[in-house]
C-alpha cells in the first residue's frame, strides 16, 4: 500500500529537477529519496531525531539534494517558499486540531500556484483517526488550508476497504491487541476495515 501511496503522488504531479518539495512527517522515507535521487529539491521535516538523523547519512553518502530537519509539522518555522508539498500518511497520527493547524499553515509555505498532495488513512477506526467521511476530509485538508482541489472537485469515497484494523483481528483478544470487553460479540464482518485516501490541492 505504501508503494501504491508514492506512485499515486508521483503520477499526479509535475516533479520536476529543481524544483523545492516540503514533506512533512517523511525523514529518510522511499518517497523523499526517490524524489531527491531525482533531482528535487527536498526538505523533509519530522520530530523523530533518529528519522532525520537516518534522512542525513542517506543525504551525505549519496550527494541527493535531502535536507532533514527535526520540526514539529504544526509549527513550521520555514523561510523559503516551496513548489510543493507532501505528506504520506502521517496526518491520521496528529490530533484533527493539529491537522487543521497544518493545513492552514500550507497556504505561506508555498508559492503561488504551488501544489500539496496528501494520503492518508480513510475510515481507520482508531478513536484518534477521525478521517471518516467526504465532508471531513473537505474541513480538515480543503477547507483549512484554503487551497483549491485538482482533478475530482470532491474526495470520492469508493466504498472499497482493504485492511483490517488490528483490534478487529480475530485473534486480536488472544494477542494483546485489544482487551475482551471491546468490540465483543455482534461485531460486523466490515466493522474495523479501511482503506486510504488522497487529496491533491
Amino acid at each position: 500500500f505504501l508503494y501504491w501511496e508514492i506512485a499515486w503522488l508521483v503520477l499526479h504531479n509535475q516533479y520536476r529537477p529543481g524544483q523545492r518539495l516540503l514533506d512533512l512527517g517523511g525523514s529518510g522515507s522511499l518517497f523523499c529519496c526517490f524524489l531527491a535521487s531525482q533531482g528535487v529539491e527536498v526538505t523533509a521535516i519530522d520530530v523523530n531525531e533518529d528519522l532525520v538523523k537516518r534522512g542525513n547519512v542517506i543525504a551525505s553518502h549519496t550527494g541527493w539534494p535531502l535536507h532533514n530537519r527535526v520540526m514539529d509539522m504544526r509549527q513550521p518555522h520555514l523561510a523559503e517558499p516551496f513548489d510543493h508539498a507532501t505528506s504520506v500518511c502521517v496526518f491520521e497520527h496528529l490530533p484533527l486540531t493539529g491537522r487543521v493547524q497544518v493545513s492552514r499553515a500550507l497556504g505561506g509555505l508555498l508559492i503561488p500556484g504551488g501544489t500539496f498532495s496528501v494520503t492518508f488513512d480513510y475510515l481507520n477506526p482508531a478513536p484518534t483517526a477521525l478521517i471518516s467521511s467526504p465532508a471531513a476530509v473537505h474541513a480538515q485538508f480543503v477547507r483549512a488550508s484554503g487551497l483549491t482541489v485538482r482533478g475530482n472537485r470532491s474526495f470520492h469515497d469508493t466504498g472499497e476497504r482493504y485492511l483490517l484494523h488490528p483490534a478487529y483481528h480475530p485473534h486480536a483478544v488472544d494477542r494483546g491487541w485489544r482487551s475482551s470487553g471491546r468490540h465483543g460479540v455482534g461485531v460486523r464482518a466490515d466493522e474495523g476495515r479501511y482503506t486510504f485516501g488522497a487529496l491533491f490541492m
